[in-house]
């Protein structure tokens, strides 16, 4: 992970100091940020799929469930925090999309 964004930051740099009109190296970034998204946008949907499970097994929807869970007023049952900690993890792959995006 270090040499890869070691091999970015230097790109950076060499861009911003030099410039670039190279097509080759745009389409490849493109298509990086395009399958890091696409790998993004499927843990989402199995996010959602598992959040799904949960409102249908407490016949509550994520939502409503988050408000009773953080002001105490379900509990701390295992599931419950399994089911909050499903909903953190959907927003911040969203988040990440977004960055990605450059949003």
């Amino acid at each position: 992970m270090n040499e890869t964004l070691d091999k970015i930051k230097r790109l950076g740099r060499v861009i911003a100091y030099y410039g670039t009109n190279d097509k080759i190296l745009d389409l490849t970034l493109n298509k990086i940020l395009h399958r890091e998204i696409h790998k993004i946008q499927a843990q989402i949907e199995g996010f959602k799929h598992e959040l799904n499970i949960f409102e249908k097994k407490h016949s509550l929807n994520s939502i409503e469930f988050l408000k009773q869970f953080e002001n105490g007023s379900l509990g701390d049952d295992v599931d419950f925090i399994e089911w909050a900690s499903t909903i953190e993890m959907k927003r911040k792959a969203e988040e990440y999309i977004l960055n990605l995006q450059g949003k």
